[in-house]
């Protein structure tokens, strides 16, 4: 027991500073006013006889009345209780029996009968308990005998008077057959006898007198006609008790004190006839003048006894008692109780639950006491019990005695709920099976939506709503805001709020405008009978296979535990209550409750029955009887007592699979004695036979306390054989948790076919990392080499790049760069400068150390890559020319020089563009190339505008190299041209053949900037091109001073000099007398440019000759004319040579020779001239004006 004091039962006196001390107050001072002598003056019809102290059940009416004992002890108390009289034969009202009766008057006249004989049972005990409450002496006139008890003292007492007066008798009387001589010869006083005789009558005489008057006494009052209360029986020939021994009662009031009479109980028996009795007792004591004293009778009630005002017509005053301990506080009072015994190890919600249905004090007591008494007894002896679950069967067991009882003989209602687990289990199995079946439903259903999207499948469901309101809607209002249809099959929070909806208000328009309204319409009902709710989670499953399969492994992981749930657990977690057979057992709300919250459980047996060494419990034998019979159990099974059960155990028992019991295994390899070891080893056996019992190892995986050492065993027994038949296990679920249980207890390196698997399924490892343990995944990924990686848990995506456990690919160097910077990564972008910015060196080692497969990763399209790493890049051997010039095209980020990078290298840095513009980094690859190749010229005329800031500071032959190939490369751009000029200003061209095939807008910029010098070289170079003749132009002093004929063999350049302002007249003849005559004399344009010039300027110094080919070469005009007039004005020229000249004019000229002939011309100013100078020479004779503007030549004959 306890050392905490013991609480009792009793009512408890009530402290005066409680609240129901008012109560007591209340009732004393009532007994007070009417009971003290003051009140003799009030009028008996006046005073208060029957006082009823109302409230519920346990509600502590008792503890009022001894509180009120106990301070007002001024008054004699009666005390009478009904509660020890059996109410098993109370009478049920007609109305609430379970059967009809055939006859109402008959069943009216049975209740009448009954209730009368219970009346007259309740007399009985009150008469009873009058009777005997004073000892016989105190009612010395009573009729009502019972047995004498006589003391030793009173035993001693009357033997001595009966001694006495027989020796009185023989003294007085002298009777001769007593007469003893001796006796009377030895006590013969002589005259004083007489006195001795004297005083024997006078006590002879007492004693008679007291003799009869206890025999008058005993005598007096027998008319009762039997009563044998020895035997408790009382034969009755009235139909009232109190009527037929009225004067018995008030006798024993005139004898007695007592005036304040308290009855308790007597609502126990639900029946107010009663009271009209006692009531009228009450009025016949307080009225009988034999009694000379008012009586109150005190009751002790419950408020419902008197279903409507009728108890204020039985009673003259009513104390309401306000119940101590009610739902709301028992939980409390209940702790503080449990405190008080030291327990205080419960949780407050178990409590609550409990003390819910305890509403009286004495109840509540009694629980914390059996309470306290069970947990010595049980809990000390095995801590594993639970205290809540204790208390819990403490609390049945008082409101359910007779179940409890029934309970250790495998019977009542509590046992029947325990033998319903197995249906239980197979109706949550079910429903499991029900649930795997909707979800493959839904897969196959979303093959016919897979092409929608979750916001058009909510579209089309909100236009099926749509159809179920009026008009065309406009706009729903959610949360007082108004929204199209569209936006909420768009927003997945506004249509989740719109399937809570009772009521839906709507716009809509109609043939003569718009308007709103309110439509009562479950929202989620139309969401459900339409189908679109499974359709769109068919979609949503669909559309993310990862939570399919997750869903579809909690499903199986849940069907293998259902049947290790305890019975409260399958109550939390199914709809047990839609079992028929559950129904049908009626239970309690108490059992019911409890069983729901686990405080009675399966395990009930340890809590109401102490635990004997050998002894095994009902359900250890179940299990034992269907391992004799080879009936495979339940693998999870709990057994109440495992060593005595394995005791039971024989070696064949281990050849079935109905001998695999977790708990049994685990047992088995946690003992270490001679028997269990060999049972081990039967187990082993077992366990390891073909095909593996892979179903019982999946529960001791998941339930089992020595996993490692069982599957150990299993997998070292063939390690190939076990992971193949694990492989083939066709539950998927099952499959993946034996998988992970063979990989966490396998020895590695793994075999080679377990690696490769391992290999292929990155996303098994990831989903089961947990399950997995660190560890493990550590011995994986030191051997793995992950093809597919996927984002995850965070601790397995490190453990794989610390590892290097994993190919190198887009899609997985993507993955690893997406977990290390913690953001999205298109697999597409992955470049080198990405991996090197997660300063993660596992990470950057081991891309850098498979660079030539990583490399071929990278993408060609991310042109992001930084300095350090293009030059990381360009400087690495492995990597060839060919798809490293692929990646470094476009690449945005130039390096700052050559230095760090590898010399064969750098006509690809070039090609890319990748260095920064520098004249010394252009010098440096000049250097090496030893050529200037096509790609520094694209680099300089890609960077032109950089390069043309800056200086180019080098010995003078390079950079005249540079000028040399900058300027003449045609490949360049003209702009190119123009920045670089002033950088290359001084420097010029001397005759380089690339000259020639420049555009003249080149040329003329090189001219025009001092690049292109009048030298042999470039004259010749020139000579071809645009720019020729303003090259002789620029360079006029020197073309003049080194004029010859190899400058004037083009046409359009003689006549361009001609032409050219800047020469002077003379300049221009001298020009003339350089051209050569092959050209002169070949091309008219040329000739007649020159005509024009001589015929202006020029002196007649030539040979005839000469003037007769230019002549006839140039054209017959106004200047070739007055060129002929000229040279035929020469006396120095023949007339012989004359007449060629003329000749040579053509045309009409030619007959000015010819004397046969009078030319007519044109009498213009030059044709007057000729014609004079002929004249004037002999040529002809004269000229004269002919008609029509004519002038006519004539010759001499004439």
């Amino acid at each position: 027991m306890s050392e905490n004091k013991i609480k009792d039962l009793l009512p408890a006196l009530i402290e005066k500073t409680d609240k129901s001390y008012v109560a007591v107050k209340e009732l004393g001072q009532v007994l007070q006013e009417t009971l003290s002598p003051m009140a003799k003056d009030i009028p008996a019809g006046r005073r208060i006889k029957n006082i009823a102290i109302t409230g519920p059940y346990g509600a502590g009416k008792s503890s009022i009345i001894q509180t009120l004992e106990n301070d007002y002890p001024q008054f004699e108390y009666l005390n009478l209780s009904l509660a020890t009289l059996r109410t098993d034969d109370v009478p049920t009202k007609s109305g609430d029996s379970d059967t009809n009766s055939k006859d109402n008057s008959n069943a009216i006249t049975s209740d009448n009968d009954s209730i009368e004989s219970l009346n007259k049972r309740i007399e009985y005990s009150i008469l009873q308990q009058i009777i005997y409450k004073e000892e016989s002496e105190n009612v010395p006139n009573s009729r009502l005998r019972r047995i004498k008890h006589f003391k030793s003292s009173e035993l001693v007492k009357y033997g001595i008077s009966v001694i006495i007066f027989l020796l009185c008798f023989c003294i007085v009387f002298e009777p001769t057959w007593l007469r003893v001589e001796t006796f009377y010869s030895m006590f013969n006083f002589g005259k004083t006898n007489f006195w001795i005789d004297l005083f024997c009558a006078t006590i002879m005489m007492v004693e008679s007198y007291f003799f009869i008057k206890k025999l008058i006494q005993a005598y007096s009052n027998s008319k009762l006609n039997k009563l044998n209360l020895k035997d408790g029986e009382i034969e009755l020939e009235e139909t009232s008790i109190f009527n037929k021994h009225l004067d018995e009662i008030l006798y024993f009031f005139q004898v007695t004190k007592y005036n304040v009479v308290v009855i308790e109980d007597v609502d126990r028996f639900g029946t107010t006839d009663i009271f009209l009795k006692l009531r009228e007792l009450n009025q016949l004591i307080n009225e009988s003048k034999v009694i000379g004293r008012p009586v109150i009778f005190l009751y002790a009630v419950k408020d419902d006894l008197f279903i409507d005002e009728d108890r204020v017509k039985f009673f003259d005053y009513i104390v309401t008692v306000v119940p101590t301990i009610n739902p709301s506080n028992s939980k409390d009072r209940l702790k503080n109780l449990l405190s008080e015994k030291g327990h205080t190890n419960f949780n407050d919600d178990d409590l609550s639950e409990m003390g819910f249905f305890i509403q009286d004090m004495r109840l509540l007591i009694n629980i914390v006491n059996e309470y306290d008494q069970y947990h010595q007894r049980l809990i000390k002896e095995n801590a594993n019990l639970d205290c809540t679950k204790l208390l819990g069967m403490i609390v049945y067991k008082n409101f359910f005695p007779r179940d409890f009882a029934q309970l250790h003989r495998r019977e009542g209602k509590v046992f029947q709920v325990m033998q319903m687990k197995d249906t239980f289990v197979s109706f949550a199995q079910a429903d499991i099976v029900k649930r795997e079946k909707y979800i493959d439903e839904l897969v196959e259903a979303s093959k016919r939506d897979s092409h929608l999207k979750l916001k058009e499948l909510r579209r089309f469901f909100i236009d099926e709503l749509c159809n179920h309101l009026q008009g065309s809607v406009n706009t729903i209002t959610i949360d007082s805001t108004s929204y199209a249809p569209k936006s909420i099959a768009v927003d997945e929070k506004l249509f989740t709020t719109l399937l809570t909806k009772k009521s839906l208000r709507y716009s809509y328009s109609y043939s003569y405008g718009t308007n709103t309204r309110t439509d009562n319409i479950d929202v989620q009902n139309v969401y459900t009978n339409s189908g679109f709710e499974k359709r769109i989670k068919a979609l949503e499953l669909n559309q993310d296979p990862e939570r399919y399969k997750e869903i579809k492994y909690g499903l199986l992981s849940e069907k293998l535990a259902v049947s290790s749930q305890k019975i409260h657990e399958l109550f939390a977690n199914y709809n047990i209550d839609e079992i028929a057979e559950y129904k049908n057992l009626a239970l309690p709300d108490l059992i019911d409750i409890f069983v729901r919250r686990g405080y009675i459980d399966e395990d009930y047996y340890d809590y109401i029955s102490y635990f004997y060494e050998g002894m095994i419990s009902i359900s250890d034998r179940d299990a034992l009887i269907d391992i004799k019979r080879q009936r495979k159990g339940d693998y999870l099974k709990h057994i109440d007592h495992i060593e005595n059960f394995v005791k039971e155990l024989k070696p064949y028992n281990f050849t079935s699979d109905a001998i695999l019991y977790v708990e049994l295994l685990d047992h088995l390899v946690s003992t270490a004695t001679d028997s269990s070891k060999d049972y081990l080893t039967l187990f082993y056996k077992r366990i390891n036979k073909r095909p593996a019992p892979l179903k019982f190892l999946l529960a001791y995986y998941l339930k089992g306390k020595y996993q490692e050492t069982v599957f150990r065993q299993f997998i070292a027994n063939n390690p190939q054989s076990t992971w193949q038949q694990i492989l083939k296990h066709s539950e998927e679920s099952e499959r993946q948790s034996l998988l992970c249980a063979w990989l966490r207890y396998a020895k590695y390196p793994l075999n080679k076919d377990t690696q490769t698997w391992i290999n292929s399924n990155y996303t098994f490892v990831e989903k089961n990392a947990e399950e997995l343990s660190k560890v493990i995944i550590e011995k994986i990924c030191q051997e793995a080499i992950f093809e597919k990686l996927e984002l995850g848990p965070q601790e397995i995506l490190d453990e794989v790049i610390t590892s290097n456990a994993y190919g190198i690919s887009t899609h997985n160097l993507s993955v690893i760069l997406a977990h290390l910077t913690n953001t999205a990564v298109d697999e597409n972008k992955v470049i080198l400068s990405e991996i090197w910015a997660t300063h993660n060196d596992d990470f950057i080692e081991y891309v850098q150390s498979n660079i030539k497969d990583s490399f071929q990763t990278f993408s060609t399209s991310n042109k992001n890559e930084e300095e350090d790493a293009l030059e990381w890049l360009v400087n690495n051997d492995e990597l060839e020319d060919e798809p490293l010039d692929i990646y470094l095209n476009g690449q945005k980020r130039p390096l700052k020089s050559l230095d760090d990078v590898p010399q064969k290298r750098w006509g690809l840095i070039l090609k890319n563009y990748l260095l920064r513009p520098s004249w010394i980094s252009l010098q440096q690859y000049y250097s090496y190339s030893g050529s200037f190749d096509e790609v520094i010229l694209q680099f300089i005329d890609k960077y032109s505008n950089q390069l043309g800031e800056q200086s180019f500071d080098c010995d003078g032959n390079v950079k005249r190299v540079f000028f040399s190939e900058i300027f003449k490369n045609m490949n360049l751009s003209f702009n190119t041209i123009k920045l670089l000029t002033p950088i290359f200003m001084g420097n010029s061209f001397d005759g380089e053949e690339e000259l020639s095939g420049l555009d003249p807008v080149w040329l003329d910029w090189l001219l025009d900037h001092d690049m292109l010098i009048f030298t042999n070289g470039n004259s010749v170079a020139l000579k071809e091109t645009a720019i020729f003749t303003r090259y002789l132009v620029k360079y006029k002093e020197e073309f003049l001073q080194a004029i010859s004929e190899s400058y004037l063999s083009k046409p359009s350049v003689i006549i361009s000099l001609m032409n050219n302002a800047q020469f002077s007249n003379a300049e221009r003849c001298l020009i003339a007398d350089n051209i050569p005559q092959s050209t002169l004399f070949s091309q008219q344009q040329v000739a007649d440019r020159v005509v024009t010039h001589l015929a202006g300027y020029g002196e007649v110094d030539k040979e005839t000759s000469f003037y007769v080919s230019l002549l006839e070469t140039a054209t017959t005009n106004e200047n070739a004319v007055r060129l002929a007039t000229k040279v035929i004005g020469d006396d120095d020229v023949d007339i012989s040579d004359c007449n060629q000249i003329l000749a040579a004019l053509g045309e009409s000229y030619s007959d000015l020779s010819d004397n046969s002939k009078n030319p007519k011309f044109e009498a213009t100013p030059y044709n007057i001239q000729l014609l004079e100078v002929t004249k004037n020479r002999g040529i002809i004779i004269s000229y004269k004006p002919y008609k029509d503007n004519q002038l006519r030549a004539y010759h001499g004959r004439k």
